[in-house]
């Protein structure tokens, strides 16, 4: 898995991605939205994005696909769908944030 776009694609600083499985993290500790350009290491069909959100490192206020998470760990995320074209995708993704892709 590889990535590219924002404010100099893979390398860049804060912006990081790897696969896990048929899942994909693009990870931005930047200061500014990226839309980031995703190779996958296999071909998919679809993906459903996921958004991770906090307002810091530190604060238990996390969100996961806009549902925030119970003392008890539950939540009820709500994905995003993502079109994949063969081995390529495209994901927004907020500054300070994670996307989380399930891709199928």
């Amino acid at each position: 898995t590889s990535v590219s776009g924002g404010s100099g694609g893979s390398g860049a600083p804060g912006v990081s991605a790897w696969g896990i499985g048929g899942n994909v993290v693009v990870d931005n500790k930047g200061t500014a939205a990226i839309t980031a350009k995703v190779t996958l290491a296999a071909s998919g069909a679809s993906g459903e994005a996921y958004v991770l959100t906090a307002p810091s490192l530190t604060s238990k206020a996390v969100t996961i696909g806009g549902s925030t998470v119970g003392a008890d760990g539950a939540f009820a995320p709500v994905a995003k769908a993502v079109v994949v074209h063969g081995r390529e995708m495209t994901v927004s993704v907020p500054a300070g944030s994670a996307v989380v892709v399930v891709v199928r």
